[in-house]
């Protein structure tokens, strides 16, 4: 499904391997991991999830991404933020709202996108310490570098998954 769309948005709960598979629907514990970074690359993408700035940095794909976002009032605790449900759930729907209206503009420059949300999104934070949080994790990367180092370790990777 992914090679038949340019842009590719993953939304949902997660870690620094990928998005998780909470649906259970299929195999395994990711439905974005490892196994789709190639697949992943050259498609414009939006990964919000909690560290899914370590899986995008990692593997050096250009999109609108998130780190550590609360989405939850127990993430807020565990990440030290003053937050209730009526907070987290302002931050949710402001954030889903503004990231939703903006993608439905045609053609969508994620640049812009990172630009004009994020701007908006600020100012929900002046007055919420969950949006406030979020939007200091919300980034943009706009192309990945591929080294000749980088390229050498990739071969070595393939090399190492097939044989051992």
């Amino acid at each position: 499904m992914i090679r038949s769309h340019d842009t590719i948005i993953m939304l949902g709960h997660g870690s620094s391997s990928g998005l998780f598979n909470v649906s259970g629907i299929g195999k395994g514990v990711m439905v974005v991991g490892e196994s789709l970074v190639e697949e992943l690359r050259g498609k414009q993408l939006i990964a919000i999830w909690c560290n899914a700035d370590k899986f995008i940095e990692r593997h050096n794909l250009p999109a609108l991404y998130s780190g550590m976002f609360i989405s939850e009032v127990s993430e807020a605790r565990y990440c030290n933020v003053q937050g209730d449900q009526v907070m987290v759930d302002e931050s949710n729907s402001t954030f889903a709202a503004l990231l939703g209206n903006m993608l439905g503009e045609v053609p969508t420059d994620l640049k812009s996108v990172h630009s004009l949300v994020g701007e908006s999104y600020e100012e929900l934070g002046e007055v919420n310490a969950v949006a406030k949080y979020n939007s200091d994790r919300f980034y943009y990367k706009e192309k990945y570098h591929t080294s000749l180092i980088d390229k050498q370790c990739k071969t070595i990777d393939r090399f190492l998954s097939k044989y051992y």
